[in-house]
């Protein structure tokens, strides 16, 4: 019978450090790396102790404590220490669950985030900072002391150091004992997220794991041209921080091609989230095809004017000369989904030059307009200015004139019957982080989310 002469620590579990990987948990059938102490196995002189742990622990005596158990002078010295620093800390309990999840997070400790988060929510942390952390992005709309707790663990994680900037910074919103015990609870719990990898303790039997081992997870991404540039800038990074794997494929938002996102859910194709422009995704959400509650407005895409790299660029700052750019063309492309539409629908009418249209304006269906142009089987497309910088062999002459401009929102949603909606908020929420504003200006897209 196992008797260490012991007592455990009297205080919750964590961790630190960088990590993309979740732990992983056992293979199948495999038996546990430390088997399960119960209470009967304790020495009666770490009963007390055993009993009190149960009362405050949301894993009993599984997680870390069944590992320390092992080392009974360690849990003893240990248990003194995460006494003060959960229950006595000079921080608020609400900076010290952050702070203990920032480290979850960066372990992906399956059983910390399982038991700190509804303590951090519990404490007051919001839900959304709460969610962001885990998204993989900074968190957005934190307090001034929630900002200095996640600097300066960040900083300590990433780089090893803080900065004085960043230590000025702190002192103006935590006092010398608050910084000391905000490091003190991260540097600590690491040790406690080494034993749980060590023991590959998981989630309690019959609860999901937090975090997701790699390539557990695949979400099956649908996305239309306009936001296709930044998504593929976004998409590798998001699977680097989540372990889920993104199937990507592409589709017009509107129109009645194969790949068109509609006409793929008519036809029940598996997929858990669209992007696409935001009328066509809204009639689709009053479908009920979409789970309500999830859209997200990612960002705004203008319309611009392209030709064949090289050649003379007709002037279209203005609405008249907008006009003399569409006679003077020989032949003219527009694409088949949103940017199209309204050129074919308003934007000829507007300029009064429908008729003379006929027989040289023509709609592209699925390929992309740039695509057309640079093969010079067009001598001038419009199309969003997003899908027109990611073709090579062009020249983007401009926007369209305000006047006559459309600006067309780019927004997400997730599926109504993805099998994993919350993984899909998840990415969503990453989308849509202000952290990510340069990078999808940077693809021609006016960002929403700005920093």
């Amino acid at each position: 019978m196992f008797k260490p002469q012991v007592h455990v620590v009297a205080a919750a579990v964590c961790f630190l450090c960088t990590s993309a990987l979740a732990q992983t948990p056992p293979a199948p059938g495999a038996p546990k790396r430390f088997p399960q102490i119960t209470l009967e196995q304790i020495a009666p002189e770490g009963q007390q102790l055993a009993k009190e742990i149960i009362q405050i622990s949301s894993v009993g005596l599984a997680g870390p404590y069944n590992i320390m158990f092992r080392s009974p002078v360690y849990a003893e010295r240990e248990k003194k220490l995460l006494d003060y620093l959960r229950f006595n800390s000079s921080l608020p309990t609400r900076l010290n669950e952050f702070a203990i999840l920032i480290q979850g997070y960066e372990w992906k400790s399956q059983v910390e985030w399982y038991a700190h988060y509804p303590l951090a929510l519990k404490a007051g942390l919001p839900q959304n900072v709460a969610d962001d952390l885990k998204a993989g992005i900074r968190p957005r709309n934190m307090a001034a002391d929630e900002e200095v707790v996640y600097d300066i663990s960040m900083s300590l994680i990433k780089h090893h150091e803080i900065s004085d900037a960043l230590f000025n910074k702190a002192k103006k919103v935590l006092n010398e004992q608050q910084l000391v015990d905000l490091v003190a609870v991260s540097g600590t719990y690491v040790g406690v997220a080494m034993l749980l990898a060590l023991g590959q303790e998981m989630s309690p039997e019959g609860k999901p794991l937090p975090f997701s081992p790699k390539g557990a997870v695949s979400l099956q991404v649908v996305s239309s041209g306009g936001f296709a540039p930044a998504y593929k800038q976004l998409a590798p990074k998001f699977e680097q921080s989540s372990n889920y794997k993104l199937v990507s494929e592409w589709g017009p938002s509107m129109g009645t091609t194969s790949n068109a996102i509609p006409v793929r859910m008519a036809r029940g194709e598996n997929m858990d989230v669209v992007i696409m422009v935001g009328p066509s995704l809204d009639e689709l959400m009053q479908q009920g095809k979409l789970l309500a509650g999830s859209k997200v407005v990612l960002a705004n895409s203008p319309i611009a004017c392209a030709v064949a790299k090289g050649a003379p660029r007709p002037d279209i700052s203005t609405v008249d000369k907008l006009k003399a750019a569409f006679l003077n063309a020989k032949t003219i492309a527009y694409s088949d989904s949103a940017s199209g539409e309204y050129i074919k629908n308003e934007l000829m009418d507007k300029l009064g030059i429908k008729a003379q249209m006929q027989g040289k304006a023509r709609q592209i269906p699925a390929t992309p307009v740039g695509e057309i142009v640079a093969k010079g089987e067009a001598e001038f497309g419009c199309q969003q200015r997003s899908e027109l910088k990611a073709v090579q062999g062009i020249d983007i002459i401009g926007l369209l004139p305000k006047e006559v401009q459309l600006i067309t929102p780019f927004s997400a949603a997730v599926v109504a019957n993805s099998k994993y909606p919350n993984e899909s908020k998840s990415f969503l929420r990453y989308l849509s982080a202000p952290e990510h504003a340069d990078l999808i200006e940077q693809t021609g897209l006016e960002p929403l989310n700005l920093k």
